[in-house]
């Protein structure tokens, strides 16, 4: 009965997991690529673009990849491309996707090492609707991130069932096998083996001598007795692990190999610059965690003139909350683990070792924050069960607190999503959290052209060029303003992405069904799917609006149905009358002259002003 009720508790919470990535990173469905990397990962890259080739497949693995040698990401980037095409709603899913599935598996592999569900779930909850990890879910490019981040889980999982059984060679390579698909994913595992020491030491206890209790506490292991046999155990636990170094140590110098102009920051960024903006991120991650406001991307590296107070006051903290963790590493083993989970996992990308054009990003901390949610979530499990209230107010008030901070850090998530919606939803948002940031403004900038709006796009390269002087910016990202048929093929995209995301939205269809009927291209122009974009809005908005009327007008005209056209003209330059639109009321009169002579209206004004 026990485990019956355990099984049946244990995917209730998989299901509130798989529901709340749901409503947070569902929305991406309707998002498109944006122009940050993701064009030269996916969709100008001809290489994967083209989906699986033998060719592509044969590059992913002899060629990096955007900088990095990252052939299983690139492989699954190819599998996108063959079933979606470049549908970007489809390759954010996958993210998705690839997300719940390891926020599942972590959660149940906490509870088989720990025995703890309560606990298990929390870390879970907070590693899948943390506002910090949109970033790796969000952007296309960050498969890599969510990718390795699977494989972490996966190899953790084998390491598990290697660990709590007598040696097993096929065991063993299952955990070397996983280990290099995820290194293939993102080298970023190359820590994975300390991790796994780690966890040698808590939950699994492989430090203590046989005897010892299985309850955490790992006091017994330091007794003179068992010192001399605790020492044998850890050295075979260390070699246990040279292997997995070794492979780590391959993958290295792959990195190494596929960074190769981008290494070259290192040589004007001194070490005791690159230590000091290392203690720096690692505060402010432990900010970001604690309090996620001011996400975005990317954010800009750090002038060469550190504030070495700040620096000298990070490094301090650090070391404050390190030495608290070794204090208590005998009575609250899951502080140590979790605070070094933290700090090992991110020392490929704390920025000791310079690539690219950024130091600090959200999604470098996908797989460190979950040793802070560990270390969070025992010692609030310990909370609960010591102290003076009944162990029954306890759990209340911190299942009250879990589930509302779990709650409050989902909608935040959910929020900070929406800004992935496109390339200038996401760099105005950038640049609303930190005006001084070049990178933003340079891709901005490169939007906004896109669209053809060279002057708005010039501001915001002449910020780039007063923030960052040696940024060289040709004049080959300003594009030619678009003609009024491909500004209104824009549009209609955009219109159509609104409409599928939002079944209640009548004036976006509208607005497409206006575009639709008095589009200058004749390619684009279809009456009669207007007609029934139009009908739809008057149903969900009723017809007392004169352009609604008009743009059923233009729809029916631009069908040949011009006996239909005529009525609802006139019915919409009444209206316009009555509600004192003179100017709507004369264009709608010259219109109506032209139904009248079997002429469909042909919009001259830009697109994006459809039906004002």
């Amino acid at each position: 009965m026990i485990d019956r009720y355990s099984r049946r508790r244990d995917l209730a919470l998989c299901g509130l997991l798989l529901l709340a990535i749901g409503a947070v990173y569902g929305q991406t469905a309707q998002y498109d690529f944006v122009n940050f990397d993701d064009p030269l990962s996916v969709y100008q890259n001809a290489h994967v673009s083209a989906g699986l080739t033998s060719e592509g497949v044969a590059r992913a693995f002899t060629h990096p990849h955007a900088s990095s040698w990252v052939p299983l990401t690139c492989l699954s980037q190819m599998l996108d491309c063959q079933i979606f095409g470049l549908w970007a709603g489809g390759h954010h899913l996958t993210n998705a996707a690839l997300h719940a599935a390891t926020a599942v598996l972590l959660f149940l592999l906490l509870k088989k090492m720990t025995g703890q569900t309560w606990p298990s779930a929390l870390v879970a909850a907070l590693f899948a609707i943390h506002p910090t990890q949109v970033e790796a879910v969000a952007w296309v490019t960050a498969r890599k991130d969510v990718l390795c981040g699977l494989f972490f889980v996966l190899t953790l999982w084998a390491y598990f069932r290697y660990a709590q059984q007598p040696f097993s060679l096929m065991r063993y390579l299952a955990v070397i096998n996983l280990f290099c698909l995820g290194m293939m994913a993102k080298p970023m595992l190359v820590t994975l083996p300390v991790v796994l020491l780690l966890l040698d030491y808590w939950p699994l206890g492989r430090f203590r001598p046989p005897r010892t209790t299985a309850d955490g506490d790992c006091g017994q292991c330091l007794r003179p007795e068992n010192a001399r046999l605790a020492g044998q155990r850890a050295r075979l636990l260390v070699l246990e692990k040279l292997p997995l170094l070794a492979v780590a140590a391959i993958f290295s110098l792959m990195a190494l190999w596929a960074q190769g102009e981008a290494l070259k920051a290192n040589e004007r960024y001194p070490l005791l610059w690159r230590i000091g903006n290392a203690s720096l991120a690692c505060v402010g991650y432990l900010g970001h965690f604690v309090c996620p406001s001011g996400l975005a991307l990317p954010y800009p590296r750090l002038s060469l003139e550190l504030p070495w107070h700040e620096v000298l006051a990070a490094a301090l903290l650090l070391a404050t909350i390190t030495a608290v963790a070794l204090l208590c590493r005998r009575r609250r083993p899951y502080l140590f683990v979790g605070w070094l989970w933290y700090l090992v996992t991110l020392l490929p990308v704390i920025g000791l070792v310079q690539f690219g054009a950024q130091t600090v990003a959200d999604r470098f901390t996908y797989l460190p924050q979950v040793g802070l949610a560990i270390a969070i979530a025992w010692w609030a499990a310990d909370v609960c069960a010591t102290g003076r209230p009944s162990i029954a107010l306890r759990r209340w008030a911190c299942g009250s607190i879990a589930v509302t901070a779990v709650g409050i850090l989902a909608a935040c998530a959910w929020r900070q999503t929406t800004f992935w919606e496109d390339s200038e939803t996401l760099f105005t948002h950038t640049l609303e959290c930190n005006w001084q940031n070049a990178m933003a403004h340079h891709q901005l900038g490169i939007a906004l052209s896109d669209w053809g709006f060279n002057d708005a796009a010039m501001a915001h390269f002449r910020e780039v060029r007063k923030l960052e002087p040696r940024y060289v910016i040709g004049m080959s990202h300003l594009r030619t303003p678009l003609t009024p048929s491909e500004l209104a093929t824009k549009t209609a995209t955009h219109y159509r992405r609104a409409v599928d995301r939002d079944p209640t939205d009548s004036e976006s269809r509208r607005r497409l069904a206006w575009l639709l009927a008095t589009c200058p291209s004749k390619s684009r122009r279809n009456g009669t799917e207007a007609i029934e974009l139009v009908q739809q809005a008057i149903r969900l908005a009723g017809a007392e609006r004169p352009k609604t009327l008009d743009t059923l007008a233009a729809a029916y005209a631009e069908a040949g149905r011009f006996s239909e056209a005529l009525p609802a003209a006139r019915q919409a330059l009444e209206l316009a009358r009555q509600q004192g639109s003179q100017q709507l009321a004369a264009d709608i009169a010259l219109r109506i002259a032209g139904y009248e002579i079997g002429k469909p209206f042909r919009e001259e004004l830009p697109a994006d002003r459809a039906g004002d």
